[in-house]
């Protein structure tokens, strides 16, 4: 027999969750506009870092029309078809988190044109200097022909830059990232070579 007091209890229960549906739906659709303004943001920043002004009004077109994308996993390849360039949004698992990069790259000539930090939340003054411009200026025009090195002995060979001091683990963790992704790439460019 139904009684009054578990009318009230499904009641409370079915408004509750029509309560929490509509918070749910609310908080979804901000998160969206805020992830497609973010993707945005990174996608206006690659086509400048790729040599092109932004016109607001024109930007999204004449980027759709002039990069392709590809995906794999949390990283993203965008190839600029006009020239040798390329940006990898490159995400991995640093020392206590994700370190998100962006680097340009120059496939033709097998160089790094720059590489960004666009997050990290390495330790102050120690591993949170991969995103300091004097770390990341070792990476402009940096050979990866054979592969990034980020070491604290340097031998003069191609592909290496100096690492961070006391930061091991956030120099290892950046190595490990940017060789990953340059090997995606390859396997991109290389399955697009293919006849």
């Amino acid at each position: 027999m139904i009684t009054r007091k578990s009318l009230s209890a499904l009641a409370f229960l079915v408004i509750l969750t029509s309560l929490c549906t509509v918070f749910l739906s609310f908080t979804n659709g901000l998160y969206q506009n805020v992830k497609a303004g973010r993707e945005r943001e990174l996608r206006m920043k690659i086509w400048m870092t790729f040599g092109n002004q932004v016109d607001e009004e024109t930007f999204d077109r004449e980027f759709s029309e002039s990069v392709s994308l590809k995906e794999a996993g949390k990283n993203s390849f965008y190839q600029f078809t006009a020239h040798n360039l390329a940006a990898l949004h490159l995400t991995g698992a640093g020392l206590w988190g994700d370190i998100e990069l962006l680097m340009i790259i120059d496939h033709g000539n097998g160089t790094i044109q720059e590489l960004i930090v666009l997050s990290q939340i390495e330790t102050p003054g120690l591993g949170a200097r991969i995103s300091e411009q004097a770390f990341l200026d070792q990476f402009r025009n940096l050979d990866y022909s054979g592969s990034v090195r980020i070491t604290n002995n340097r031998l003069g060979k191609s592909g290496e830059v100096d690492a961070i001091s006391g930061a091991t683990k956030t120099s290892g963790s950046l190595e490990s990232i940017i060789n990953r992704g340059l090997e995606t790439f390859y396997s991109f460019t290389a399955k697009e070579a293919e006849p």
